[in-house]
């Protein structure tokens, strides 16, 4: 299996599927853990730094699983949100549950950016302020709670009521709580308007060129509204290494596996809920990147970027498995969905087999 895996990522870095890639399947077995890592390519084309299990990727949308789903989860428990409450007075109909489950007929993206830039105010708090009152501003597409419409508008005005309801900002809740449930020092957000040299400190996979800055994104989040916002969002945001990845996908199948109350509990309510959809989660679909090889209780992310997680409950008779995929192939183009598609097809076909 090892060597089919190695020969996978290989190729996706010789035919420019991405320019690196890391990769692991976390195994658990009677309490124990272990797990096989795999590397290949560079940071970028030309490079001399090849990856390793230090090299920082932009998590994209992992963000909405990693950080906002564990953030509402909290608040949650500390009795600072309701699951079922309508917030947002524009959307009288939305629900936090309906944020969560991708179901609020809000539409998926909005170019919000362009504001903070006519403003002259983007990647600043005064950006965030203005991407969040656009994404306030939308209207729905559809009706609440009738269809799956996947939206970082959602995610973006959900971040901005956790920032209310429990009295922080994203980053330093985030940090709060991954220290708390799996003692994590390095996945963070890369705040960048204070001490903005830091993220050029550690081996960070550049994610391409900014479009409308002309220039290659590297520590800079590449989601153009959550740069305007300063790089601290909702629904992206987060950096991280694969042992970063791991750890906090240690704690969520720990979670969605155990007995504890108290936020571990809610996430697993999340998981499970009686709805079209999960809360804060993706499932597994006919067809998708997973390649029909999970449970059916397996849940995870997407992003953007390149990245995947995966947890299956299920596997290793029941013990449980993570898959964690990530990489920079947004460095060759956004166009290339189908050749990530298969790359995270193969993943998870072979790494399944051992499952």
């Amino acid at each position: 299996m090892k060597k089919k895996m190695q020969s996978i990522f290989d190729n996706a870095v010789r035919e420019h599927v991405t320019p690196g890639v890391a990769a692991s399947i976390l195994l658990f077995e009677n309490n124990q853990s272990n797990s096989s890592d795999f590397f290949s390519g560079r940071l970028e084309p030309g490079s001399p730094i090849e990856v390793n299990q230090r090299t920082i990727y932009d998590l994209a949308s992992l963000t909405k699983l990693i950080s906002t789903t564990l953030l509402s989860a909290i608040a949650i428990d500390l009795g600072k949100l309701g699951i079922d409450e309508k917030p947002w007075p524009l959307w009288p109909e939305v629900s936090v549950a309906h944020i969560l489950s991708h179901t609020s007929g809000l539409v998926a993206w909005l170019p919000l950016y362009k504001e903070a830039i006519a403003q002259n105010v983007q990647c600043t708090a005064k950006g965030e302020e203005v991407v969040v009152q656009g994404a306030l501003a939308s209207k729905p597409i559809a009706p609440a709670g009738t269809e799956f419409l996947y939206s970082d508008i959602g995610y973006i005005a959900l971040g901005a009521l956790l920032q209310q309801r429990l009295g922080d900002r994203l980053d330093v809740l985030f940090a709060d709580a991954a220290r708390r449930f799996w003692a994590n020092k390095n996945l963070q957000y890369r705040c960048l308007y204070e001490n903005p040299e830091e993220i050029l400190r550690d081996p960070i996979a550049p994610t391409g060129e900014n479009p409308w800055l002309k220039k290659v994104f590297c520590g800079q989040v590449h989601d153009p509204n959550c740069y305007a916002m300063g790089g601290i969002a909702g629904h992206a945001g987060l950096f991280g290494n694969l042992d970063d990845v791991k750890a906090a996908a240690a704690f969520f199948l720990h979670a969605l596996k155990g007995d504890e109350l108290g936020v571990c509990a809610v996430l697993r309510d999340f998981a499970d809920y009686l709805g079209p959809h999960p809360l804060g989660f993706d499932k597994p679909t006919p067809g998708g990147s997973t390649d029909n090889c999970l449970s059916m209780k397996s849940v995870g992310h997407l992003g953007f970027t390149g990245t995947s997680l995966w947890i299956d409950p299920l596997a290793m008779e029941r013990s449980g498995a993570c898959f964690m995929l990530l990489s920079n192939r947004v460095y060759f183009g956004i166009e290339s969905n189908e050749a990530i598609t298969e790359l995270r097809r193969s993943f998870h076909r072979t790494a399944s087999s051992v499952a």
